[in-house]
């Protein structure tokens, strides 16, 4: 397998696989923050940390990247500047594709620039939200007691025409009248 540090990585799948895999991974530095914090571990399983690692490493690559182009610059290395560049734009168009890939489920990373170098990622899924409104506004029964004015508009609201009135207010899980309610 060809390193990650490779400028001239191919597919979308090296784009996003995990950088601390790679055999030659010695660029910590380069590496932002998940959400303030440490990376998911290597291998993580669930998939909102799978998830995450693919944008931190698409992230991973654009901060290399772009190291890459201020040294290129410095040294003043057209060749060099041009094809750094070229994947630039690749990866930007990487990072797009992933954002794709996840808009449907509502999950995306929010990117922390400092002196043009992501520091950090912070993760917003929509999955998180739903699960938490679920929270707040789970079914609940409720019971209304509605006490009708009158006798007459308890009749002409209950009757219908071969149906006692008692089997309609049981169906509307009415009180049932008391016996001396009732109309005779």
């Amino acid at each position: 397998m060809k390193p990650r540090t490779d400028p001239m990585l191919k597919t979308f799948e090296e784009w996003i696989a995990d950088p601390r895999k790679d055999s030659d991974f010695s660029a910590k530095t380069r590496l932002p923050a998940c959400e303030g914090g440490e990376w998911p571990g290597v291998g993580a399983s669930g998939p909102i940390e799978r998830q995450q690692i693919e944008f931190l490493a698409v992230y991973s690559h654009l901060n290399r990247l772009r190291e890459e182009l201020k040294m290129a610059r410095k040294k003043k290395a057209a060749d060099s500047e041009q094809r750094i560049l070229l994947n630039l734009n690749r990866a930007i168009g990487f990072r797009d594709q992933l954002e794709d890939r996840y808009m449907p489920v509502g999950f995306y990373a929010e990117p922390v620039l400092e002196d043009e170098i992501y520091v950090n990622l912070v993760f917003h899924y929509s999955q998180k939200q739903i699960l938490e409104n679920h929270r707040r506004h789970a079914p609940m029964d409720v019971t209304l007691k509605v006490r009708l004015p009158s006798k007459k508009l308890m009749k002409a609201t209950t009757s219908v025409p071969g149906i006692p009135t008692e089997k309609i207010l049981a169906d509307l899980s009415w009180p049932q009248p008391k016996q001396t309610d009732r109309p005779r």
